[in-house]
Parts: structure tokens; C-alpha cells; sequence
């Protein structure tokens, strides 16, 4: 079975907030052969467009790279400039990629982020051998309207069923 992409909604949530802890499930996965990154932008004219003070160090993303400084996270494998671009750094940005020891997020009780990568990793079939992880493809950017509210979508079911499996008055 070919490696398939994370859907949509997936590939926001674990790129828009839950990086880091994806950037852990792939280290479980593929362990040395790749090494955690975070995408650190100090170009006023980033911040500027976030509306941040000019001088302003933003942490923007945290993924792997792997030993030929091929990107990946929940949208697949790409070039690093590939993946600046999908992140809005425009030619030239002051920036820096340093090394991270990344942490999964806590559980908050009703989801948790890095039981849910691992099984989406295992779910779309991500191989073993880091070459055959899809190559992004650009859809998310693309259709980030739609995955923002699949992503909502996904969230209030997760509520809902975190308030079932708590409600005493369930059967």
C-alpha cells in the first residue's frame, strides 16, 4: 500500500499548532536518521504582515530534516525553501533553522495530539523508509479555507465525544 497524505484538516492541525509534537512521532518512527528543527524568522518584514514588533524572533515552524536537508512534517517531504514558502518567508527573510529537542504537547484530557500522530502515520501508511513519504504537494496552502473548518469540524467531535464519555447519564 502506497503511503497516502494526511487529510486535510490533519496536515493544519499538526502544522498550525501541534508541530512539535508531530516532529516527536516522526522521531519515534525513523529515530537518528532524522533530527528536529525549528524555523526561527528575525525579518522585520515578517513580522510586520503578523502585525509583531520589527525586531521580533518568531518561531514559525518545527519540523525534521533529513540526512539530504529534505523537509518533512504533517504535508510531506520537501525542499526547506519549499517549506518556507508554505509558511509565507519570502526570499531573502532574515531567518535561522536551529536544532530542537522537541516535546509533545500534555493530553488535555479530551485529545491527545501524539497518540493521535502515531496512529495517523500508521494509518496513511507512512513507510519505513523515509524516501517514500509523499512529497507535498501544496494542497493545503491551497485549500487552507477548507482545512480550517474540517479542522474546526474534527475539534467540536472530539468535544462531543469527550462530554458522552463523561456524561454519568449515558448508557
Amino acid at each position: 500500500m502506497p503511503a497516502e497524505y494526511l487529510p486535510l484538516h490533519e496536515q493544519l492541525t499538526y502544522t498550525d499548532g501541534h508541530c512539535e509534537t508531530f516532529s516527536v512521532a516522526l522521531l519515534e518512527r525513523y529515530g537518528p536518521a532524522l533530527r528536529a528543527v525549528e524555523l526561527i524568522v528575525t525579518d522585520p518584514r515578517y513580522a510586520e504582515r503578523l502585525d509583531y514588533p520589527a525586531d521580533s524572533s518568531i518561531a514559525v515552524h518545527v519540523f525534521c530534516l533529513d540526512s539530504a536537508g529534505m523537509a518533512i512534517d504533517a504535508e510531506g517531504r520537501r525542499t526547506v525553501k519549499e517549506l518556507m514558502k508554505g509558511f509565507g518567508i519570502g526570499a531573502g527573510y532574515r531567518h535561522e533553522i536551529a536544532d530542537k529537542l522537541p516535546a509533545a504537547e500534555q493530553s488535555d484530557g479530551e485529545w491527545d495530539a501524539l497518540t493521535h500522530a502515531r496512529a495517523l502515520l500508521d494509518s496513511h501508511g507512512w513507510p519505513d523508509q523515509m524516501e517514500q513519504i509523499p512529497m507535498a504537494d501544496g494542497r493545503l496552502g491551497r485549500n487552507f479555507r477548507r482545512a480550517r473548518q474540517e479542522q474546526e469540524a474534527a475539534m467540536a467531535r472530539r468535544t462531543a465525544k469527550h462530554a458522552l464519555d463523561e456524561d454519568p447519564l449515558q448508557p
